[in-house]
């Protein structure tokens, strides 16, 4: 599995940069008063690097109740954390103390504040000055390369990779980053090489094996992707992302309920609300993959009331969001703007950064604009749409722009103004199967048959992870693949 935030925030994918005794100029160094809290850091670097975050938290506890300073345990303990509230207060923690660590852990933990605040040029400027700072640090590039994987910058993702590789070929991380971003460019040998190599390197890691059977999984080779999987929880039956792999494909074969038995397997298991709330978003997921959306509306509340218990404000806006969703693909569009008036609000309310808050209120405009979109309101829509652009254009993020794209091409679309609505999609997340479906029903208003088949048979063949905008539109994506 990909590193990646799970909590309502724009895609950002961790790694820790590593402790040297070398030279400035070749590693960055880290700044503790404890050796001690050094080497559990270190340990649960390596643990958080293979994606064993549980196991992480407790190396980053005891490294920050050694050096109460450790700026980069709490970074560390932060991404690994179970919880939103978890993840905000360790980052801030880290942020506050940027003032007594090296320049390169500055750049690193500045880098990071900026992407979590939608600031991903921004957190490409740090990296870049990271690498700069530190060229044979492997784990700078690997962190760079994240940074372009999210932007979808593909090519310069890869090439960072490789020189992460090239530093050190025993370094683990970048060979499962490289098989990832061979995907989108259809390059599924090399994918399939960079983790083989990745299980070679760790073969009683789980991760590797979990990271092989998502790839089987986007192939649609499902029964070999469960098999891998399984391989997984063989070496670790804890590991999360596996129980969610083995799920997608049940859910693709049409076995639904096998899937969700998949799921209360985790949420019994399940080791902390984290897990018991990821069990309950999968299984939500699961059901919208039904058509059973009302069914979905009950675990998602459930996933509400877990985060609620620990009054933890920011996952329940991100459940609130969740629910305008799914009550938006129901045609319950005043439930919808209620629920997403609600997810602001809550996230006003919420212990994380105002320019935080200020990217939840700006995805406002464009779930409003949406509504209106659907109602008609047309000229309503666009000056949603307006406000959206103007305010994604001042944080420069280009997976915001990317959704403005996406509602842009609905208004036209909506409009009838159909060539224009396709160039506008085209703009817009094309790593996103809901766009790809939309983009298919736009070339069947134009009578442009194979387009619209071939963006069908792609929305429909997505074959991601269990993903709510993927099961929004895969069945429908098959039934009109198959009228037409």
């Amino acid at each position: 599995m990909k590193s990646s935030m799970k909590i309502f925030l724009p895609v950002i994918f961790i790694l820790l940069l590593n402790y040297s005794c070398s030279t400035q100029n070749e590693k960055m160094p880290l700044t503790t008063n404890s050796e001690e809290a050094l080497k559990e850091y270190i340990e649960g670097r390596n643990l958080a690097e293979n994606l064993r975050g549980l196991e992480a938290l407790a190396y980053f506890k005891n490294a920050i109740e050694l050096d109460e300073n450790f700026a980069m345990a709490y970074v560390g303990f932060a991404f690994n954390n179970p919880t939103a509230k978890g993840f905000f207060e360790n980052l801030n923690k880290a942020v506050s103390l940027i003032d007594k660590v090296s320049e390169g852990e500055r750049t690193y933990i500045l880098g990071v504040d900026a992407g979590v605040n939608g600031h991903l040029h921004l957190q490409q400027t740090y990296f870049e000055q990271l690498v700069n700072m530190y060229p044979g640090d492997e784990r700078a590039h690997n962190f760079l390369g994240n940074n372009y994987f999210a932007q979808q910058l593909f090519p310069e993702a890869i090439a960072q990779f490789q020189k992460a590789i090239k530093i050190n070929p025993d370094y683990a991380a970048p060979y499962n980053s490289l098989g990832y971003a061979y995907r989108p460019l259809g390059k599924f040998d090399k994918a399939e090489e960079a983790f083989k190599n990745y299980i070679d390197l760790i073969p009683d890691d789980p991760n590797p094996y979990d990271s092989y059977a998502e790839l089987m999984l986007k192939m649609g080779e499902f029964d070999k992707s469960i098999m891998h999987y399984e391989k997984a929880l063989e070496k670790d039956n804890n590991f999360v992302a596996s129980y969610l792999g083995i799920a997608a494909n049940l859910n693709y074969k049409g076995e639904y309920d096998g899937a969700r038995n998949k799921l209360n397997e985790l949420l019994t298991s399940a080791r902390n609300d984290g897990e018991r709330r990821t069990a309950l978003n999968n299984i939500a997921i699961s059901y919208v993959d039904e058509g059973k959306l009302d069914k979905a509306i009950d675990y998602i509340k459930q996933q509400y009331e877990l985060a609620e218990k620990f009054n933890d404000k920011a996952a329940m806006s991100n459940d609130l969001a969740l629910l305008g969703n799914v009550y938006y693909e129901m045609g319950e569009l005043e439930k919808a703007f209620d629920h997403y008036k609600m997810s602001v609000e809550m996230a006003d309310a919420a212990e994380m950064s105002n320019e935080r808050k200020e990217n939840i209120r700006l995805l406002h405009f464009y779930n409003t604009g949406s509504i209106a979109m659907k109602k008609g309101s047309i000229d309503e829509a666009k000056n949603k749409c307006d406000e959206f652009i103007a305010g994604v254009k001042e944080i420069n993020n280009p997976n915001q722009m990317r959704l403005a794209r996406q509602l842009s091409g609905l208004i036209l679309m909506k409009e009838g103004n159909y060539e224009e609505a396709a160039r506008e999609l085209k703009r817009a997340n094309m790593q996103n199967p809901y766009n790809l479906f939309i983009l298919a029903k736009v070339y069947k208003e134009m009578d442009s048959t194979d387009l619209a088949k071939k963006f069908l048979s792609k929305a429909a063949n997505f074959y991601s992870l269990p993903n709510l905008q993927y099961a929004f539109v895969r069945n429908k994506a098959n039934q009109m693949l198959s009228e037409l």
